[in-house]
């Protein structure tokens, strides 16, 4: 007998106001990291968040490609594949990136800023993008599989398909909530991202992979000598899968006396069942 494969979503929340008639009035926008992918619908006309799912692209017992097993999710999917969204986005949240200065930056050389951040050759198989973050007047060189690219644009033919990294979306709501001298410090799967800005200016940014709440408190601790912040100086705020009963919270207050898990300013209609902090990205 054929094994049959479903991937269920780990976290699927529905409003009854969500409406698949309706779908030419709604956002949907994407999130794709190495083993997790979640999708969240907005509605255009109310700004309200309609619906949410997020799933595990790596399946127990199945050898599956990240790849292979988003396709196997559209496939299965009542709605995903539409192309009558008023807007299709999709963020890609992986290491591979760079931050280069508006100023100096020449396109021509994307792929070779890229490569001289990454220490390695950046192969056929990657499509380059390029954000502009004009708050900062700096680009995001950042690169995704080319044949997840292609495939979205395939999918969506209809669609004008808007690409960013999540890094980029980071330094956008750092700038703008980060008045004093703030951290921002998003964890999810033991890696990282880590934005450090103050009044409007940007400090710091990269990610790091790490093993244990300590490896994390070394590269926070690391990063603020380098920058020349001392911890009593310095707003840290957590978002992502942390909670203040989390070991890396518990640690990490040893060491910075002035930290808390974050919240989302606004009054945007969201999803009242998970805390606000944990996809950050829904909202930005």
């Amino acid at each position: 007998m054929e094994n049959i494969i479903t991937i269920a979503p780990q976290l699927k929340i529905s409003n009854p106001a969500f409406d698949i008639e309706s779908i030419a009035q709604y956002n949907i926008c994407q999130e794709i990291t190495e083993s997790r992918f979640r999708f969240w619908v907005i509605d255009h006309l109310s700004n309200e968040y309609i619906w949410l799912e997020d799933f595990h692209l790596q399946v127990p017992g199945e050898e599956l490609s990240a790849f292979e097993s988003l396709k196997l999710i559209y496939s299965e999917h009542d709605f995903l594949k539409s192309n009558k969204w008023k807007s299709v986005k999709i963020t890609i949240n992986n290491q591979s990136f760079t931050l280069i200065p508006a100023d100096i930056f020449r396109k021509e050389y994307a792929l070779r800023y890229l490569q001289l951040a990454k220490g390695m050759t950046i192969g056929k198989d990657e499509e380059i993008h390029q954000d502009l973050i004009p708050e900062h007047e700096v680009i995001n060189v950042y690169s995704s599989e080319r044949e997840l690219y292609n495939w979205f644009s395939e999918t969506y033919p209809l669609m004008d398909v808007q690409f960013s990294h999540q890094s980029s979306q980071m330094i956008r709501f750092a700038l703008a909530y980060g008045a004093e001298q703030t951290a921002f410090l998003y964890l999810e799967e033991k890696t990282v991202t880590m934005v450090v800005s103050h009044e409007g200016n940007l400090k710091f940014c990269n990610r790091f992979s790490y093993e244990n709440a300590r490896d994390l408190v070394y590269y926070v601790l690391f990063v603020m000598n380098e920058i020349r912040i001392e911890p009593d100086e310095i707003l840290v705020k957590l978002f992502g899968e942390v909670s203040d009963e989390s070991e890396e919270f518990n640690l990490l207050t040893k060491y910075l006396p002035k930290i808390q898990i974050g919240g989302i300013p606004g009054e945007t209609l969201r999803f009242q069942e998970i805390p606000a902090h944990r996809f950050i990205n829904l909202y930005l």
